[in-house]
């Protein structure tokens, strides 16, 4: 049971939506499809591609961060530029409008800009790296024939008001998970 609240719970966070989060919390069971483990295979290869095309030489890869009970691993911190690197692959394009088609994706990001900001007191600002890949099952590879992978960078400028609501929702949510928590131990 993942006994913080994490980068994935952030738009639930954010909107609100503690009694899914709680019953989704108590019945993680850990488990990751073909595709979450390809993505995970891949974030190095995407976040080095990324920092050799903009050219930054230090970034630090899976680097966690927390606050009291809210944690994030970030994929990649360039901690001189304060920049947070989030690595999706999918493989469907990169969307148009992110807050509109993968709205968990921006609040994930928002989510490590808030704790990175307040944890360190900078002002960070995030990337996602949307890595279109073709299906599993195709047997096709993601890099093209010259070793590249079709990665799409979408800019997150941190957003004090989500931050705000973080920070509120946090703290309620918290007390609440805590009281779900006892209550699955006494068997209510």
């Amino acid at each position: 049971m993942r006994d913080y609240i994490g980068s994935a719970d952030a738009y639930n966070i954010y909107i609100g939506s503690y009694d899914s989060l709680i019953k989704s919390k108590l019945a993680d069971s850990g488990y990751m499809s073909d595709e979450m483990i390809r993505g995970i295979r891949l974030e190095r290869d995407i976040i080095e591609q990324f920092c050799l095309a903009e050219e930054h030489e230090e970034v630090e890869l899976q680097v966690s961060i927390k606050r009291d009970y809210c944690r994030a691993t970030l994929d990649g911190l360039i901690r001189s530029a304060s920049l947070v690197i989030e690595a999706k692959t999918s493989k469907y394009d990169c969307p148009l409008n992110l807050m509109k088609d993968y709205p968990r994706y921006y609040y994930q990001v928002q989510w490590q800009l808030w704790l990175l900001g307040l944890e360190e007191k900078v002002e960070p600002f995030g990337v996602l790296l949307w890595c279109k890949c073709p299906q599993i099952d195709s047997g096709k590879s993601p890099y093209d024939e010259e070793g590249h992978l079709d990665i799409t960078v979408i800019k997150i400028a941190p957003d004090a008001s989500v931050h705000e609501v973080f920070e509120k929702n946090s703290r309620e949510f918290w007390v609440k998970w805590r009281e779900a928590k006892v209550g699955t131990k006494r068997g209510n």
